[in-house]
């Protein structure tokens, strides 16, 4: 039998090339890293930060028509994945929903009794209010996300503000048909974690919850109602189900809920997902410029990257003597464990080791 070949285009492609060989696929990558691992498990292609992000549609021109998915980063730009799929055929998602899923003043129209949208300043606003978020609307991971000021202006068009809420920080997986809208799980999000050396809202990684199968009630329902929206999307959320942002394309955190409930989810699994781990996985940002060493514990992860379902406990490996800037993610960390409390704490002790043979000195913020 002929395994389909699946092209994934976006920033960092391992996590989706892995979750693209439990469903029975042959991955291709373009991303920015190039990373060891990924290596290991594509062929892959590296684009320039400098040609980010519509190089990516020369590259993907360059290869013979296959399906493709759309990764992190690419929902900013749905002209790059429209002259991609002008080429390509995308797995599922409806490329011309994009725009309107990330409209943020489209999203506060949707009504549910169960969720949510957070408030977001008119965009005729004449005046600051305190208590909102500045937001990139080209905004991927947490990058740029600040505290609004009072002299901000509330007209900029290249941001949105949006009102600030305090809760705990999750993320839930779904699947739409175009008419039915199925979940796939549910992650704790970990966000500005000191022992990550993330900045204050910036995205560092996911826990796998047990799985609710109605998370947000009827919200997505409501928003592939309202926007056409179909295949693999992801909703952050606060709570109490506080919705703070949609993302159309494949979702960092699947492989987490992967790896704990046992199935690939790239399409609705045939029974509902039983968590069978807890499972998580941790970005750990440079918080000094660093040449990533030449050999360490990730060269057996590395080696032993093709066991898709094994978990590893270094993922998206740099290459060997990589130079690393200040916040830039150098790898990410991830353990699995019967319980929540247990895998948090392994993922610091993980990021402490990290932080000592990188530097060579114990992490301060434990």
């Amino acid at each position: 039998m002929t395994t389909k070949q699946l092209l994934i285009i976006g920033a960092s492609g391992r996590a989706a090339a892995a979750s693209a060989i439990r469903a029975g696929f042959q991955p291709t990558v373009i991303d920015l890293y190039g990373d060891r691992d990924t290596r290991a498990l594509a062929d892959v292609y590296t684009l320039q930060q400098r040609e980010y992000p519509h190089g990516f549609v020369e590259l993907a021109w360059s290869l013979s028509p296959m399906q493709w998915l759309p990764a992190g980063g690419l929902e900013n730009d749905p002209e790059v994945c429209s002259a991609i799929n002008a080429h390509h055929q995308v797995l599922t998602i409806n490329i011309d929903a994009i725009p309107k899923v990330r409209d943020p003043w489209l999203l506060r129209k949707i009504r549910s009794p169960c969720a949510t949208y957070a408030e977001v300043l008119p965009r005729d606003a004449v005046q600051m209010p305190s208590g909102y978020l500045r937001k990139p609307l080209k905004s991927a991971g947490g990058w740029s996300i600040r505290e609004a000021r009072h002299d901000d202006d509330p007209n900029d068009a290249s941001v949105y503000y949006q009102q600030y809420h305090k809760g705990k920080s999750s993320s839930a997986m779904f699947y739409s048909d175009g008419d039915n809208v199925v979940s796939l799980g549910q992650t704790e999000q970990l966000i500005g974690e000191g022992f990550l050396n993330a900045e204050p809202f910036q995205y560092c990684g996911n826990i796998s919850l047990p799985y609710d199968p109605e998370p947000l009630g009827e919200w997505p329902k409501q928003l592939v109602k309202c926007t056409g929206l179909t295949g693999l999307f992801g909703i952050d959320y606060l709570t109490p189900n506080i919705v703070v942002e949609v993302n159309p394309r494949y979702p960092a955190s699947l492989e987490v809920l992967e790896l704990a409930f046992g199935l690939p989810l790239l399409k609705p699994p045939a029974s509902l997902p039983i968590q069978q781990r807890v499972v998580g996985k941790a970005i750990y940002y440079a918080p000094r410029a660093v040449s990533f060493p030449r050999s360490g514990p990730w060269d057996e992860d590395v080696e032993l990257a093709p066991d898709v379902w094994r978990v590893p406990r270094y993922a998206d490996v740099p290459a060997a003597e990589e130079r690393l800037e200040v916040g830039q993610p150098v790898c990410t960390l991830m353990t699995s464990a019967e319980g929540y409390l247990q895998v948090h704490l392994q993922l610091r002790e993980l990021a402490a080791d990290l932080q000592d043979r990188l530097y060579g000195v114990k992490h301060e913020s434990q």
